[in-house]
């Protein structure tokens, strides 16, 4: 489990609301993928699922970053050699750890 403190938020009330008051989430259902560096906001199941990724905190206003996703594909096949997608990522054992977390973008710099 990923660990999120404060500062990874552009505004208190983004982390408290996603966070919550225990460290648990709360009712407010806010999503954050760390290793695409998504923030998104899910469907109900019995609407089909899925997520609508958001560019904008809710609260406050600010740009979120940028998504990682087609980097993180890009970089797992440059560097590992495993042409993936979002379809087959989650469950080819191949991939390195480091990319299911942020630790992937984070040693890269961006």
């Amino acid at each position: 489990m990923i660990k999120l403190n404060q500062e990874d938020f552009c505004c208190n009330a983004m982390y408290s609301h996603l966070i919550g008051p225990d460290g648990d989430g709360c009712e407010i259902h806010l999503n954050y993928t760390p290793n695409t560096r998504e923030f998104s906001i899910p469907y109900k199941s019995k609407r089909g699922g899925g997520v609508q990724l958001i560019s904008h905190c809710p609260w406050c206003g600010f740009r979120l970053p940028k998504t990682l996703r087609d980097k993180l594909f890009h970089t797992v096949e440059k560097d590992c050699g495993i042409k993936t997608n979002i379809l087959t990522f989650k469950t080819d054992k191949r991939i390195p750890p480091e990319f299911k977390t942020d630790e992937w973008w984070k040693k890269r710099g961006l």
